[in-house]
């Protein structure tokens, strides 16, 4: 299971951090089913989401350049 760091709760104030601490309250909130589980792209999924981000930055591109002409 792959949680997001963002999502994990906390309490205010609660800045002293180690690892066994962590692994504690981890286990804690897995058991209690408070963690929010995060999907992870596979390759497949990812190279298809470069490709879109290329095409949506090439068209931005090619807007402001014909405002220049």
């Amino acid at each position: 299971m792959v949680a997001a760091p963002s999502l994990i709760p906390r309490k205010p104030g609660e800045r002293v951090k180690t690892d066994r601490r962590d692994a504690k309250k981890l286990a804690h909130l897995l058991r209690s089913s408070e963690l929010n589980p995060v999907w992870v792209p596979d390759a497949k999924q990812e190279a298809l989401r470069d490709l879109v981000r290329a095409r949506e930055d090439s068209l931005g591109e090619c807007c402001i350049n014909s405002v220049y002409l």
